[in-house]
């Protein structure tokens, strides 16, 4: 018998075997209790690739972008050596950020407060005003964190044992392949609170059958709940497709026109969603890439995220890219006021001191009982301490 602090032995059945053939969700307490929030943060997500942006934002040595994670700021900056790194952005003189959230190009890190200065790597170049006996600035520089690209997103990993990144997400690979989306281009970013807890955010794209609900009058109408398919997947990812009902305008399907070549028998204009967990998920089709970006909080509360998309660069240098582009982002930003609404309302009821096990749907939300047991699986490994 499976033996944890965080499960009963009831809550485990509900996500492994289900009751009566349907499975359960979660225990809901893992949503909002604080003390479970910290110890998740240090035993599981710390120990995790999460996605912070992609690889083409900054092509440039000296181009960089801020996130923050766990309250922990950190810079994403292409180095003189053409080498990504992530690199926590804090002074080693005394712990002032050194860069202001943002993007941009910068030549050398220098603190604003005393002026001292790192180079691109993070190692420390110099001291102001005089120098500091026994003081040995070639000791001294910025604390980096792992970063691995995938298929051009870029994911930072605070733990320095942590597997490769790619081999967990092999399962899903071949469409991403399919379609070029390594030399995709980042074009859109809309920012928001997240006022709720992170998996509420993973678990609104992990099904399509909100579409009923939050998105009826947006996506259902072209793309129902109904239409669902589970496809590729494995142990920390999995994916589904969906598809137009007939009678579809052209234009939705193929709103920059008719991809150059032939691609083969996967090359069509489907929408599949695919996950790589804990958060990496995208809304992927032949000509964009809706993604989401989740900055954690140090409360269950306290988060950021990022709905982003990229197109590959034949859709950009289509004839009506620029209208074409408008009426795609107009339309992710519509779609995520709609999702950010499910989460607070989720996050408002989740609460409730009445709440037992929840109810899968048996065909149309598979994939969010992947996620639950690859979630489980982490949390009684941390708890064996094999984490």
């Amino acid at each position: 018998m499976t033996q944890s602090h965080w499960f009963t032995q009831d809550e485990i059945k509900g996500i492994r075997e289900g009751f009566n053939g349907i499975y359960s969700s979660l225990p809901s307490r893992l949503y909002y209790d604080e003390d479970f929030y910290q110890w998740e943060i240090e035993n599981i997500l710390k120990k995790q690739w999460l996605i912070v942006g992609r690889q083409e934002e900054v092509p440039n040595p000296g181009d960089y972008f801020t996130t923050r994670m766990f309250d922990e700021p950190i810079l994403i900056v292409r180095g003189r050596d053409g080498v990504l790194r992530a690199l926590i952005n804090v002074c080693q003189h005394r712990f002032a950020q050194i860069v202001e959230e943002g993007r941009g190009n910068i030549k050398l890190l220098m603190c604003p407060y005393h002026r001292w200065t790192y180079n691109l790597d993070g190692t420390l170049q110099g001291v102001s005003v005089e120098q500091i006996a026994g003081f040995d600035k070639h000791k001294c520089r910025m604390p980096e964190v792992r970063l691995e690209i995938w298929q051009g997103f870029v994911f930072i990993n605070f733990d320095s044992n942590a597997e490769p990144l790619a081999p967990q997400y092999a399962p899903i690979e071949p469409i991403f392949n399919t379609w070029n989306v390594s030399d995709f281009q980042h074009s859109y970013a809309y920012e928001f609170d997240a006022p709720w807890n992170w998996k509420l955010t993973v678990e609104a794209g992990m099904e399509g059958y909100h579409h009923v609900g939050v998105h009826h009058d947006r996506i259902e109408r072209e793309i129902p709940a109904k239409n669902t398919e589970e496809s590729w997947g494995g142990k920390a990812c999995c994916s589904y497709r969906m598809w137009w009902k007939e009678g579809v305008p052209p234009e939705y399907l193929q709103p920059f026109g008719i991809p150059p070549g032939v691609k083969g028998v996967d090359w069509d204009n489907d929408p599949r969603v695919l996950f790589g967990f804990p958060t990496l998920g995208t809304w992927l089709n032949n000509y964009q890439s809706t993604y989401l970006i989740f900055e954690f909080g140090n409360r269950v509360t306290a988060n950021r995220g990022k709905v982003c998309q990229a197109f590959p660069k034949w859709a950009l240098e289509s004839v009506n890219a620029e209208e074409a582009i408008k009426s795609q982002t107009d339309f992710a930003y519509q779609v995520q006021l709609e999702d950010e609404f499910a989460c607070r309302i989720v996050q408002k009821g989740i609460t409730s001191k009445t709440n037992r096990r929840s109810i899968l749907h048996p065909r149309l939300e598979v994939q969010m009982s992947k996620f639950y047991n690859w979630y489980l699986d982490m949390v009684l490994k941390a708890e064996r301490g094999t984490a």
